[in-house]
């Protein structure tokens, strides 16, 4: 039996965007998150 994984989708942090639209213009969360996972690399 499989069991379902519960996503919980919150809206960005820095400009409250939900996670189906996009993003203000001024916010700069994923591109923070993005640089970071590009650091780990």
């Amino acid at each position: 039996m499989k069991r379902a994984i519960e996503v919980v989708l919150e809206p960005c942090p820095e400009c409250g965007a939900d996670p189906e639209d996009d993003h203000a213009a001024w916010c700069l969360y994923e591109s923070e998150e993005l640089d970071e996972v590009e650091e780990a690399n």
